[in-house]
């Protein structure tokens, strides 16, 4: 499929895009219908429908735009930043600009309907109108991973448009520039205002961040509640420690390059549950984090708990994280730079 997308008609290839899109919506609008028949039947066709797009376009997608040369500029210092030889590109010239144009229109475009299909799933299975309840959680944990795992490129491409690291790319390559650069042909500010309108309202990012902590809770209390039965093994474990990763990284990422972002819906969780929803109706509220990262969480983490509690205070975003190393981040940094913006992305869908 990356194949196809990188060396393939850019036409088609966002055509194709935009169908899934629709697609998704059409799951997500039946299985939204108040007291919807074959309610199951319509779960398991959205469920099935969602996990081919994800297969098809998911994470995977984003990961190989790290193979491109256009992603080989390096950030920061030189002692850290990456060498096109270091990269390795595999997409070069006209196929890494065909590829990251893709992505872009899948972030901008396929993104927001997956969150609005997960989320619905993830309603239905929690409000017990399907069951069984913890089988269909289980299956959609790891659905619900891969999609917050696609938070930091968004992250990294909303402080890329401030000048995080450096020049914005429309001041790097001049405004009114036509090519495949980070919001080519708009206004700076807009361009950020469309990267934090994506990540934090259409991807869904407080009902979805706060639905994972609560998953990464509820999945740790039960495997305590039977401490005496047999432990869950293998692959099992693997898949929990990827789940508590993606988490941790998302995490680091949004405290360190949108830090206000992060705050922001911190606050509007904790307003929520002061209302008297509980944990701010599975968004991430300060107490919910406090669950899972404070003393005795079920991922205690002090560190990256500081952090979070930080931004929320107002603390200014930083190139890169204190937490983690920062080599880990350079791909996702590099890749932002060749990602175009929401509304430029969208635009080639109607061209």
């Amino acid at each position: 499929m990356v194949q196809l997308l990188a060396f393939g008609d850019t036409r088609e290839a966002v055509a194709l895009v935009a169908a899934l899109a629709e697609a998704l919506a059409e799951h997500a609008a039946a299985i939204a219908q108040p007291g919807a028949a074959r309610l199951r039947s319509l779960f398991d066709e959205a469920n099935s429908a969602y996990a081919l797009v994800n297969d098809l376009l998911g994470p995977d997608l984003l990961l190989k735009i790290e193979d491109t040369q256009a992603c080989q500029k390096g950030f920061g210092s030189e002692e850290g930043s990456l060498s096109a030889a270091a990269m390795g590109g595999v997409f070069s010239g006209a196929a890494g600009e065909r590829l990251a144009a893709v992505a872009s229109v899948v972030l901008a475009r396929l993104l927001p309907e997956m969150a609005r299909l997960l989320q619905g799933l993830l309603q239905v299975v929690l409000q017990g109108q399907v069951e069984p309840k913890h089988e269909l959680l289980g299956a959609l944990r790891s659905d619900l991973s891969c999609f917050v795992f696609t938070f930091p490129w968004v992250a990294a491409a909303a402080a890329r448009s401030t000048g995080l690291w450096g020049e914005t790319e429309q001041q790097q390559r001049g405004t009114g520039s036509d090519d495949c650069s980070n919001g080519a042909g708009g206004n700076a500010s807009d361009d950020t205002a469309s990267w934090r309108q994506l990540l934090l309202v259409e991807m869904r990012l407080p009902a979805l961040l706060g639905a994972a902590l609560e998953l990464l809770l509820e999945r740790v209390s039960r495997r305590e509640g039977r401490a005496a039965a047999a432990a869950v093994a293998g692959s099992s474990d693997i898949q929990e420690e990827r789940y508590q990763n993606v988490l941790t990284w998302t995490l680091v990422v949004l405290a360190t390059w949108v830090p206000a972002e992060l705050g922001r819906v911190v606050a509007a969780a904790d307003r929520a549950e002061a209302a008297g929803r509980p944990r701010g109706g599975h968004l991430p509220s300060t107490a919910l984090l406090r669950a899972v990262l404070g003393p005795g969480g079920c991922r205690a983490d002090p560190e990256l708990l500081a952090a979070v509690e930080a931004a929320c205070a107002g603390a200014g975003p930083r190139q890169v994280p204190t937490i983690i190393e920062p080599a880990i981040c350079e791909p996702v940094v590099l890749c932002s730079a060749v990602l175009l913006s929401p509304t430029r992305a969208r635009e080639l869908t109607s061209d």
